[in-house]
């Protein structure tokens, strides 16, 4: 009995912490995308996540930990909205070429109603430049943001067996250079202008053709 009591209350305690874990994760996460990530103190998490600072340092040795935990996090909660086009059948019935069009259009999305996190990211990459973590702290946000390629190469692939899309194109390679482009072309945009010309241009129409110009160059005209 006495053994089973102490099982029970393991179990109960890794429950608790995972909470509480979550718990701080989600008061930062609401704390950096309404502040930025260089406005909010590990006092401030604290204190949003009702925890003492002592107990905020010892689940995040350090701020960047604390930031790759919830970029990660944004990263699966955005992928499981989009579930609810890329998981139906209207997606998977249609045609590979289309199928990336889909997926590039993620990233338009991203710019108009997430704009939040795109800026988050940019912030992210400067602190993650700026500290270098070791690169087994790296590998679950790495993860989470390639969990997207899979749809990417899938569609590739099917669109090369229909004869829509060049074949021989280095899939992971194309991916990267897309997600990189729009990504980046997007947090310019949120950044501001920096040209008195920059007002007049229609920043999402730019973007649009900056996808149009990608799938040309997949497409087998």
């Amino acid at each position: 009995m006495k053994g089973s009591c102490q099982v029970r209350y393991a179990e109960n305690e890794a429950r608790r912490k995972t909470l509480q874990k979550q718990c701080i994760v989600t008061a930062a996460t609401e704390l950096f995308l309404e502040n930025g990530v260089e406005n909010v103190s590990m006092v401030q998490i604290a204190e949003k996540g009702d925890v003492g600072v002592a107990t905020l340092y010892r689940y995040f040795s350090t701020k960047t930990n604390l930031l790759l935990d919830v970029g990660a996090m944004l990263w699966e909660d955005l992928l499981r909205l989009f579930d609810g086009i890329f998981a139906t059948d209207g997606y998977r019935d249609k045609p590979g070429i289309d199928q990336i069009g889909e997926l590039l259009g993620f990233f338009l999305m991203l710019y108009r109603e997430h704009s939040g996190f795109v800026r988050f990211l940019q912030e992210l990459d400067a602190c993650l430049l700026r500290e270098k973590p070791e690169a087994e702290k790296l590998r679950e946000y790495e993860q989470s943001i390639m969990n997207i390629y899979p749809l990417f190469a899938a569609a590739y692939e099917k669109a090369c067996a229909e004869g829509t899309a060049k074949p021989g194109l280095d899939a992971k390679l194309l991916y990267s250079a897309v997600s990189h482009a729009l990504t980046s072309t997007s947090q310019k945009f949120l950044a501001g202008d920096v040209l008195p010309g920059d007002a007049d241009c229609d920043k999402y129409a730019e973007l649009q053709l900056l996808t149009e110009v990608i799938l040309s160059y997949i497409k087998i005209s």
